[in-house]
């Protein structure tokens, strides 16, 4: 069995470049139709990035377009804000919600739709939001200023410069420092700053602080963020003062509240006016919602009755692989093995494309089919090769069926992939997670690798990583929703996966070919935690299914973890997903 494996293994590594190439040019038509939430828009602009291929939507909002993947659609409408979406091999349809342009007043902005981006929820969103600064006019949200600003992570400054101005100085475009006055004090100055024959210095905001002096005071490494804003912009909102821009600067710890010396996911729930009230609803309410198929099934009281009703709507529903997929799931969670067989290998016959595939192979993971969910990953594999999920979900499948040495050896041929420049060396997201994976597949494992060309691994110290770890996968990349994390003491962090509000991360994930996203829970606060999540849609008719595994006692050798597989429906409301208990048990 091991040997067969190798083989195919062997044989789509060779052909990576053929399908990655086949994969990259292969043309799709691309349909949708475009509203502003609650009307169809007509004339808008729909564009391919870079190219002179275009269209406009029709009376009824919709459109189509030519393109390959990688490429980027863009959609624009006069007083509409510009959405741009990064097109997948799947991609097929794109049904896009235009926002309205607007600026956020200090309470509410009032708008067609009203859009309640108000101050408590950017201050919420501050910590999980890189592009959120705090100001001395209140919170301040880049992707929707109106106006050009630059956001510069605080963990890109140089620790060693001696201030500020100098660890500002040549990370953008534009920015100098040089003396000014008569006292020729340090001050930044930005192109465009003032007039030709009078240039002004930039002034500064730290914290909500205005100033006209910089402040070399500042410990560099204790910054956070920074937004640059020119010079008309800062006008505009600070006054003429501001004519030679604004250095926005938030440090740690400003807007946060963290508990002494800790910097975790749970800190994030410490703000202000995030107390959870016990809105979600339950998922005996969410089944009310749910389709016909599965509110008749879940209402059955034997397994004959629930049998008569899969038949009652096969005909109907036989060309829905979600149909097919739920319906397993209902039977094997029953007992019923035998007849949820029967309906594993219908999907398995009419399983096509790498979302319905990944999809099956979850519904296989949490019903403990591991090794029949192996083929399933291989053949995402074929469809995926220059995906960094499809390295990640296969390693992660031989781990779990104990090939663990197969496992060790994906996870060297990725990182091999990546040292001779066919995937980018660019220490993302997932080349983190996958290489904090595979070091704890080493330890957990006990594996021997001293004769193996490993990745670094120095900079991961997992026993700074101990606790619960929480991860969540999407079998679809359009997927849109928030999660909500409810610690013990009641209070609540949100993290977002929308274009609204994470638009850099979802870019990241479908450059780099992934959907998931970790959560580490320290031992630090103890006690019963919920997740909750709101779905926001996916831009297409299809369903949208979110994998969660919870590892318990992360990096120690009684390391277990256990599945969960949700079905995300209806859009647009808080639903409980499920809890856990974070103690440690040996």
């Amino acid at each position: 069995m091991k040997a067969r494996y190798i083989f195919k293994l062997g044989i789509f590594i060779s052909l990576f470049n053929i399908q990655t190439s086949f994969t990259q040019n292969r043309e799709i038509l691309i349909e949708g139709t475009v509203t502003d939430g609650f009307s169809p828009l007509s004339n808008v602009n729909v564009s391919i990035l870079d190219s002179s291929v275009g269209t406009v939507t029709d009376k009824n909002g919709n459109y189509q377009i030519r393109s390959t993947p990688s490429k980027t659609i863009v959609f624009s409408y006069l007083g509409m804000l510009t959405e741009k979406i990064i097109i997948e091999d799947v991609t097929d349809r794109l049904n896009i919600e235009m926002r309205i342009k607007t600026e956020d007043l200090d309470e509410v902005t009032v708008t067609k739709k009203i859009n309640r981006r108000n101050q408590d929820y950017l201050r919420l969103q501050y910590g999980i939001n890189k592009n959120v600064v705090n100001t001395s006019f209140g919170f301040l949200d880049k992707d929707r200023s109106g106006y050009s600003i630059r956001v510069i992570d605080g963990k890109e400054l140089s620790p060693g410069a001696i201030d500020i101005l100098s660890a500002l100085e040549g990370k953008l475009a534009g920015l100098k420092v040089r003396s000014f006055g008569y006292a020729g004090d340090k001050a930044l100055f930005m192109r465009g700053g003032g007039s030709i024959n009078n240039q002004r210095p930039a002034v500064f905001d730290v914290d909500g602080i205005y100033m006209t002096q910089a402040p070399l005071y500042l410990n560099v490494g204790n910054i956070d963020r920074v937004a640059i804003i020119p010079g008309l912009a800062g006008v505009a909102r600070y006054g003429p003062t501001a004519a030679g821009g604004v250095v926005v600067i938030n440090t740690k710890g400003s807007v946060v509240v963290k508990e002494p010396g800790k910097n975790r996911l749970y800190d994030r729930a410490k703000l202000r006016n995030n107390i959870y009230n016990g809105d979600a609803l339950s998922q005996e309410a969410i089944l009310k919602n749910s389709s016909i198929y599965i509110q008749e099934l879940y209402n059955t009281l034997t397994i004959e009755d629930a049998k008569e009703v899969y038949f009652k709507h096969l005909n109907n529903w036989y060309n829905d692989i979600y149909f097919l997929i739920d319906a397993y799931l209902y039977f094997e969670y029953m007992g019923d093995k035998i007849f949820s067989m029967h309906i594993l290998n219908r999907c398995i016959r009419q399983i096509e494309g790498p979302v319905e595939t990944k999809t099956l192979a979850y519904a296989l993971d949490v019903t403990n089919r591991k090794k029949l969910a192996t083929s399933l990953y291989f053949k995402i594999f074929k469809y995926r090769p220059n995906y960094a999920q499809s390295y990640r979900d296969l390693a992660n499948n031989y781990r779990e069926i104990g090939e663990y040495d197969m496992s060790r050896k994906l996870y060297i041929r990725y990182q091999y992939l990546i040292n001779e420049g066919i995937f980018p060396n660019d220490s993302s997201y997932i080349q983190k997670m996958l290489k904090l994976e595979y070091k704890n597949l080493l330890l957990v494992n006990k594996l021997d690798n001293s004769n193996a060309k490993k990745p670094d691994l120095s900079e991961f110290d997992l026993s700074k990583q101990e606790g619960t770890r929480l991860v969540f996968e999407w079998n679809d990349g359009e997927a849109e929703f928030d999660l909500q994390f409810v610690n013990p003491e009641g209070h609540y962090f949100i993290w977002s996966h929308t274009q609204e509000n994470n638009r850099d991360e979802i870019r990241e994930e479908k450059i780099e070919g992934y959907s998931c996203r970790e959560f580490f829970i320290d031992n630090s606060l103890n006690g019963i935690w919920k997740i909750n999540a709101t779905y926001k849609g996916n831009k297409k008719l299809s369903s949208s299914y979110l994998k969660v595994t919870i590892y318990s006692n992360f990096n120690e050798y009684s390391q277990k973890s256990t599945s969960k597989l949700f079905r995300l429906q209806p859009k647009n409301i808080n639903q409980e997903l499920f809890e856990f208990n974070n103690v440690a048990t040996y």
